[in-house]
């Protein structure tokens, strides 16, 4: 959200409504973004301007009458809620309610009402239809991967199915993932078979406490397992990028993690959401309109759920719980272990394992792993011997299961086949 008055939409598109819906609302988003507002003027709104407006928006009426059978089809009660907290943020008195014609007209009952009644419209299946994302199931969860393995370019069967396993594991959004940094994984201080990250962009992540370091567990149904997939994803980023920045982008520039959204949503998009095959597993719901790529978060919340989880350890494990909000989160440990560790089990295709070499192989060592496993890993992580050892081993077995062989790029297979 912007930080200036005279550049926010919601304002500029509003002060046009309220002075005579003067402009189109089409071009009012272009033409208002110069205007400046004084405090005056904005001390003049009140609670029956911002009702009109919302009125506008939803029935496309500002004098709507829902007894004459008017009906909001233009936007969702979701819509006028963000459009209310954006109004009430340039409010001089936002955070006072309305009360004796002073206060914060955002914060009024004529404004609330509207958005009641335009969720009892909703409810009765009377006002706009729901574009909200349902969550992925498991078997469309599976079937998404196999997708995108499908394919021989190294986005399509590397990169971007990654994303999907990181944003199921720890439960986060897109934007989480794509902001990753190289070096953020690392390996886990308490458990040596488990790897570590913190999800600093969570948008929950309002101060350091927020965000602590959270668990990485394998997976038994080795073709989703977030450790695998990520030993033979980034020994190849590294190999194609050494000095790379973002764990899922190849550019450096602060604006790498965009493009990398709008490429990972277009391309599941076209591989996998619009595949024939796939639309005729993933059937429309009821409630939701199909998936998109927040289902992924929604998906492994909900597996955490059926499997009885409550939903403050799911919160703690995705990061939502208020820390800071009550006095009572000042004095918990915001490093909850054992919380995260059983929720991130969950979500791991089969149940969690942990990769170790059989009794007998003396030969294989770290040495062996780091210069014929995983060399332009631990180039760049040499320090971390645990975290090198972790995806080395995660490596070698997949080349040693036939079946998962054909997950590692030809280089890979070319170099441990020598060794071997």
């Amino acid at each position: 959200m912007p930080h200036k008055k005279e550049h926010h939409p919601y304002i500029c598109r509003f002060m046009e409504f309220q002075c005579g819906f003067s402009v189109a609302f089409d071009s009012s988003r272009a033409n208002g973004r110069s205007t400046t507002f004084s405090r005056d003027e904005l001390l003049s709104i009140r609670p029956n301007d911002i009702k009109r407006f919302m009125a506008f928006c939803a029935f496309g009426d500002p004098d709507c009458d829902v007894a004459a059978g008017h009906h909001p089809t233009h936007c969702r009660s979701a819509t006028l809620e963000a459009t209310k907290h954006a109004l009430s943020y340039y409010m001089p008195h936002r955070m006072a309610p309305w009360c004796n014609n002073q206060g914060n007209p955002a914060r009024s009952a004529p404004v609330n009402d509207i958005v009641k009644e335009v969720k009892k419209f909703e409810v009765r299946s009377e006002g706009r239809p729901s574009k909200a994302k349902r969550a992925v199931r498991p078997n469309e969860f599976r079937k998404a991967i196999n997708l995108l393995q499908s394919h021989s370019s190294f986005d399509l069967k590397y990169r971007y199915p990654m994303v999907c396993l990181w944003q199921h594991h720890l439960i986060g959004r897109l934007d989480d993932a794509a902001n990753f940094e190289i070096n953020d994984p690392t390996s886990h201080p308490g458990f040596n078979f488990a790897l570590q990250t913190k999800v600093r962009w969570s948008k929950n992540v309002m101060e350091e406490r927020d965000c602590p370091a959270q668990i990485v567990l394998a997976a038994r149904e080795s073709a989703l397992c977030t450790v695998l997939n990520l030993a033979i994803y980034l020994e190849e980023h590294l190999r194609r990028t050494p000095g790379a920045k973002y764990l899922f982008a190849d550019d450096l520039d602060d604006e790498a993690p965009i493009r990398l959204k709008t490429n990972h949503r277009n391309n599941m998009d076209h591989h996998v959401f619009k595949n024939d095959d796939f639309c005729q597993m993933a059937l429309d719901s009821d409630e939701h309109k199909g998936l998109g790529t927040h289902s992924f978060r929604k998906g492994s919340a909900n597996k955490a759920r059926k499997n009885g989880v409550n939903a403050d350890e799911i919160e703690i494990r995705g990061r939502w719980k208020p820390q800071g909000k009550c006095v009572i989160f000042c004095y918990i440990n915001v490093n909850q272990v054992h919380i995260d560790a059983k929720v991130a089990a969950l979500p791991c295709p089969g149940g969690p394992i942990k990769y170790k070499l059989k009794v007998g192989l003396d030969c294989v060592n770290d040495e062996w792993l780091f210069t014929n496993c995983i060399p332009h890993i631990h180039a760049r992580f040499s320090n971390d011997r645990a975290f090198c050892r972790t995806l080395g081993l995660a490596t070698l077995y997949a080349y040693c299961e036939p079946t998962l062989r054909d997950l590692l790029t030809d280089f890979h297979r070319t170099r441990i086949a020598a060794a071997l």
